[in-house]
């Protein structure tokens, strides 16, 4: 039996590294923000009578001209397609959607919004709108636009300073659309953004 070497126990040894008290703070910030971003949007949800999961699909489709394959709704919000028939019967039943013959395929069944639907998701975007204002309100704009950028780099979407503006200047920049404010609508963790 190979004797453990004495840098094993070491994580700086080891390859990996302890992270520092900010980045565990930083971790802990973010995630504490998502859930209240959740939790609010949860409670929007509820008094829609939508739960997460059909608020995603609605989005989804949206964004895919109002329309689309049932098994290709499932992938994109990453469940079985057992379950993405669960979801778009719910919505048939309130209206939100309609299943229509797919003109390209005789066999498959595009779930579709109806105007119903897309006058809902347009009262969501407001709602969602109004609480990052609340949360996101208590920063300046040119916070707003610092915290765009941080969080765009964090994402990959682009560097800090991506804009070739430092991260204190981001104001200057006038780049960026205040944090929460999605046309997509999609909220912390979603996919298809997520």
């Amino acid at each position: 039996m190979a004797k453990p070497k004495e840098t094993d126990h070491h994580p700086e040894c080891s390859g990996r590294s302890t992270p520092s008290p900010v980045t565990a703070r930083l971790a802990d910030l973010l995630l504490r923000t998502a859930r209240r971003l959740r939790r609010a949007e949860a409670k929007e949800l509820s008094a829609l009578g939508l739960t997460h999961g059909q608020a995603r699909a609605l989005r989804v489709l949206n964004r895919r001209d109002g329309h689309m394959r049932i098994s290709e709704l499932a992938e994109r919000l990453e469940i079985v397609p057992r379950s993405a028939t669960t979801v778009v019967d719910m919505l048939e039943q309130a209206g939100l959607l309609e299943r229509r013959k797919d003109p390209d395929d005789r066999r498959a069944v595009l779930a579709a919004l109806t105007v119903a639907g897309h006058e809902l998701l347009g009262r969501m975007r407001e709602e969602r709108r109004v609480a990052a204002d609340t949360l996101f309100g208590r920063l300046s704009e040119a916070q707003q636009q610092e915290l765009v950028l941080l969080l765009e780099a964090l994402q990959g979407n682009k560097a800090v300073g991506g804009t070739g503006v430092a991260p204190g200047d981001a104001a200057a920049a006038g780049s960026g659309k205040a944090a929460g404010d999605q046309t997509g609508g999609e909220s912390p963790g979603d996919r298809e953004s997520a």
